[in-house]
């Protein structure tokens, strides 16, 4: 995520989709933050963590929130258990999308 981030802050175009967007700390799960766009990075074996930012963030249990999960090749790598709550996790949100580049390369 962090070569993610500098991409962003180097790149013009895609500076400039986000011009006002703020940097999280060190410890930060949300990497990023900008209107309409959140970035977050964590260790997706311990939930707990990435769920408790979420909900301090938005009130998800009162208003519909879009989040798009974009989990790229670490499913594919965990432990079955993990992945299995990962996506028991995801699956809890009411407009909540999961995207695996992998299941959709023709190639």
């Amino acid at each position: 995520m962090q070569k993610k981030l500098q991409i962003i802050q180097q790149n013009e175009p895609l500076h400039k989709l986000f011009p006002d967007y703020q940097l999280g700390g060190p410890n930060d799960v949300r990497l990023l933050k900008a209107k309409g766009y959140s970035a977050y990075a964590c260790d997706l074996r311990h939930l707990d963590r990435l769920d408790s930012t979420l909900r301090s963030e938005f009130d998800m249990d009162n208003c519909k929130v879009s989040i798009l999960f974009f989990a790229e090749v670490s499913v594919a790598y965990m432990q079955l258990d993990p992945a299995n709550a990962l996506l028991k996790w995801a699956s809890t949100f009411e407009d909540g999308e999961c995207l695996h580049p992998g299941l959709y390369n023709s190639h």
